[in-house]
C-alpha cells in the first residue's frame, strides 16, 4: 500500500470511492462534482498494488474552521480494516493540521471496531449526536404570536443578520463553526436547499430566530432536513422554537417532502426533548472523535 496526494487524474475515482463508502461513516460533508483540490481541502488516497483506491482522507480547513482553530474530516475511511492503513492516511495529513487545535469526525455508534482503531491512533470521544426522523405523521400547524413572522432570507440583505443570530445562539455549543457572510452566500446557493428554505423569524423589524430546510436522502427515502433552529436568548421560553419546528415540518410537506429529519447534540437536552415531543424518533447515534 502507498499514500499519495489526490491528483486531477484520480479525482473521478476518488469521488466514486466517497460515494460508495463514505456513508458507512458520515455523509454530512462528502465531496461532490464541485469539489476542488486546494489547501482548504487537503486530500490523500491510499492505493493498493493495482493502483486502485482502497482508502481516502480529506480535511475541511476553510477560513470559518481556521478562525476557531478547528478542522473536520470530510472522509477518513479505508476498506482495509487495519490500523496501519489508517495510520498511513493520518500521517499524510499531519502537515496540514499543524497549529490546528482539534480535528474531528463522526462515526455511527455501531462502528465501534473502527472507533477502537481511531482511539489507538490518538483520537478520543468528545460528544454524541442524535439523528432523528419524523415519519408518516401529519404536521401540526404553527401558531406564532401576533406580530411575529417567519420570512425567507433576502439575498444581499439578510446575510449578516443570519450570522449574528447563529453565532450568538450556538457560540457555546460543541462543534459550532463561526458563521460568516460568505458561508451564508454559499448556503443560499446550495442545490439541496429547498426554495426559500432559509428563513428568519422576525418580531416587527427585530430578527429573533433562524430556520433552514433542505433536501436529504437517507436509506433511499427523501426527507426535509431541518437545521439552524435558533431563537435568541431573550425570546426563549415562549414556544417559538416549537413553532419553528412545526413550521419546518409544514414547509417540507408543502414542498413535497412527507417526512422530516434533523440532528442534535446529545448535550442539548432541551432541544432533543422538544423534538421527541414533536413526533421525531431517534434513528441513529453518532459519536464524535477528536484528535
Amino acid at each position: 500500500m502507498k499514500v499519495q496526494k489526490l491528483s486531477h487524474e484520480k479525482l473521478s475515482e476518488f469521488l466514486e470511492y466517497c460515494k460508495k463508502y463514505g456513508r458507512e461513516h458520515d455523509e454530512s460533508y462528502l465531496p461532490d462534482e464541485k469539489f476542488v483540490i486546494d489547501e482548504d481541502n487537503p486530500t490523500y488516497i491510499l492505493l493498493n498494488l493495482d493502483e486502485k483506491i482502497v482508502g481516502a482522507v480529506s480535511l475541511i480547513i476553510t477560513p470559518p474552521f481556521r478562525i476557531t482553530g478547528k478542522a473536520r474530516f470530510r472522509i477518513f475511511h479505508s476498506v482495509i480494516e487495519d490500523i496501519e492503513a489508517y495510520k498511513l492516511l493520518l500521517n499524510a495529513v499531519g502537515y496540514h493540521i499543524k497549529g490546528i487545535e482539534t480535528v474531528y469526525l463522526f462515526l455511527p455508534k455501531e462502528k465501534s471496531k473502527t472507533g477502537e482503531t481511531f482511539i489507538k491512533l490518538g483520537f478520543h470521544i468528545t460528544r454524541y449526536s442524535y439523528y432523528m426522523e419524523r415519519l408518516d405523521k401529519e404536521p401540526v400547524k404553527p401558531n406564532f404570536p401576533k406580530g411575529i413572522q417567519l420570512r425567507p432570507v433576502r439575498k444581499g440583505v439578510d446575510e449578516v443578520v443570519w450570522c449574528d443570530i447563529i453565532n450568538e445562539c450556538f457560540a457555546n455549543l460543541a462543534g459550532h463553526v463561526h458563521c460568516t457572510k460568505d458561508r451564508v452566500v454559499e448556503m443560499l446557493k446550495d442545490e439541496e436547499l429547498i426554495k426559500d428554505g432559509m428563513m428568519i423569524l422576525w418580531d416587527g423589524d427585530k430578527a429573533i430566530g433562524t430556520l433552514c430546510v433542505s433536501r436529504e436522502e437517507s436509506d433511499g427515502n427523501m426527507f426535509a432536513f431541518i437545521g439552524a433552529v435558533a431563537i435568541i436568548p431573550e425570546y426563549r421560553g415562549r414556544n417559538l422554537g416549537r413553532n419553528l419546528i412545526r413550521a419546518a415540518v409544514e414547509f417540507g410537506r408543502d414542498n413535497g417532502y412527507e417526512n422530516s429529519s434533523l440532528s442534535v447534540n446529545a448535550e442539548n437536552t432541551n432541544a432533543a426533548n422538544l423534538y421527541l415531543s414533536e413526533g421525531f424518533e431517534e434513528k441513529a447515534v453518532m459519536v464524535c472523535y477528536n484528535i
